[in-house]
């Protein structure tokens, strides 16, 4: 019999007897992992392929055989139904007891919340379809069977570029937090830009806009912006964003450094009658690109001669920080800095050259300093969640990825342990932090074919 590399489990049909959305979403992986080369269980087809009737045989062949269990779900009652039951609850136990030695169980799921799952399941590595669940799920896959990619670098692990998942934990409570702390400078400087275009309903791009709050705090007059364009390749990102815009905002969802992406700007510009951009705007996304360099030059055409680009980002080399005995917090920036997956951490003193060499000029730098002078304990809080907090998400996405496991699971009980200690050190009144966020804003050259000769 074929021995099976992955083994996908789903409830066929519903109560009524329909086929299931989650078996069309299981057909869809199944062809995928065919064309990776990669044998995968999947019983409404594998079964029929066999002509066994020996079913619960073959269900355990296959769980034996496989080394990853994806278990694709769309109605949380699906799951505890008898044999898709079975099916992930021995798995797991296989994997506990150290039968199944460096298997891995996943869930696909779609319209439904990880947090209503069955204890087990909830605590596994979710990849939600609405939030491009599939195309990552399939880089996992690769991850998992160490499988060549797209991308031509290489490092201990089959992470390449920012690993950031909008996904994991509250992160759109922790983005609205984020943006209160950190938005101040741009709320006064996006007025003085408005003032030196010397026009009204002017055109805005938001690159990165995850839900739009910091979207709609900018720009919602409607005396000053008549079309507000947000970008964002997480899927649940642009539906929230849509539900809550305001004076006509439109959300895409697309993927800044695809090669499709200046013909996808080119149609959403067609679509919505825009000349160009009177203003491109970014907030804390262009640390997470593999080369910013490029998605500025392909945004360069579509701003104005006379607008501007504004570009927020981050960097952890300018935090400032005392007292720190056991040098703790120096050691959590360095180690999360070379975690394979971790943002660029030093994308706030690079940009100016970055944008320089994509064909921007007149570059000024606006800084937002926050520190913890005069907070509240609560308030102290806030700012230990919003600057360090966040890192587990890395260490846990890492696990998922990494070739050493029981290293991977080491490093992230480190920083789990580490980042108990800071907390308690935000709590002393004694305690000082301080960090900065700059804000980058320039105008782009001349193109080539608006030079006058």
């Amino acid at each position: 019999m074929d021995q099976f590399k992955i083994f996908l489990s789903y409830k066929h049909h519903d109560k009524d007897g329909a086929i299931t959305r989650d078996h069309e979403l299981t057909q869809i992986i199944y062809k995928k992992c065919q064309d990776l080369g990669l044998p995968a269980f999947f019983s409404d087809r594998s079964i029929q392929e066999i002509g066994s009737s020996r079913y619960k045989q073959l269900i355990d062949d296959a769980l034996d055989s496989s080394t990853l269990m994806i278990v694709i779900c769309t109605n949380v009652e699906f799951v505890q139904s008898e044999w898709v039951h079975y099916e992930w609850d021995s798995y797991f136990n296989d994997i506990l007891s150290g039968i199944k030695p460096g298997s891995e169980l996943v869930t696909l799921t779609e319209g439904i919340k990880t947090s209503d799952m069955p204890r087990t399941l909830r605590n596994l590595q979710s990849f939600p379809v609405e939030e491009s669940g599939i195309e990552r799920l399939i880089e996992f896959i690769k991850g998992h069977f160490k499988l060549k990619t797209e991308t031509p670098h290489s490092t201990e692990s089959t992470i390449s570029g920012s690993s950031y998942d909008y996904s994991y934990g509250n992160e759109q409570k922790r983005l609205e937090i984020q943006a209160f702390l950190e938005a101040r400078v741009d709320v006064k400087l996006i007025p003085k830009l408005v003032e030196s275009i010397g026009r009204k309903k002017l055109s805005v791009l938001d690159l990165g806009c995850s839900g739009g709050f910091v979207t709609r705090l900018l720009f919602s007059d409607p005396d000053q912006f008549r079309t507000v364009i947000g970008i964002d390749k997480f899927e649940s990102c642009i539906k929230d964003f849509n539900h809550d815009s305001v004076n006509g905002m439109k959300g895409y969802t697309y993927d800044l450094e695809s090669i499709t992406f200046s013909d996808d700007l080119e149609t959403i510009r067609k679509e919505n009658d825009i000349d160009k951009f009177d203003i491109i705007y970014s907030s804390l996304c262009f640390h997470h690109l593999n080369s910013p360099k490029r998605v500025l030059k392909n945004l360069r055409p579509f701003l104005k001669q006379d607008g501007y680009i504004v570009i927020r980002t981050c960097d952890d080399g300018q935090d400032v920080f005392h007292p720190d005995p056991k040098g703790l917090i120096r050691q959590v920036l360095d180690r999360s800095e070379a975690l394979p997956g971790m943002s660029n951490r030093h994308n706030g003193r690079e940009m100016p050259e970055i944008l320089f060499k994509s064909g921007y000029k007149d570059i000024v730098r606006h800084d937002n300093s926050i520190d913890t002078l005069g907070k509240t304990p609560e308030e102290r809080n806030i700012m230990f969640q919003n600057s360090f907090n966040w890192r587990k998400n890395y260490y846990r996405r890492y696990m998922d990825f990494a070739d050493n496991k029981e290293q991977a699971l080491s490093e992230y009980q480190w920083i789990s342990e580490a980042l108990d200690e800071i907390e308690d050190m935000y709590s002393d009144s004694l305690f000082y932090y301080c960090y900065i966020t700059p804000t980058y804003v320039a105008k782009r050259t001349e193109l080539l074919y608006e030079k006058k000769f």
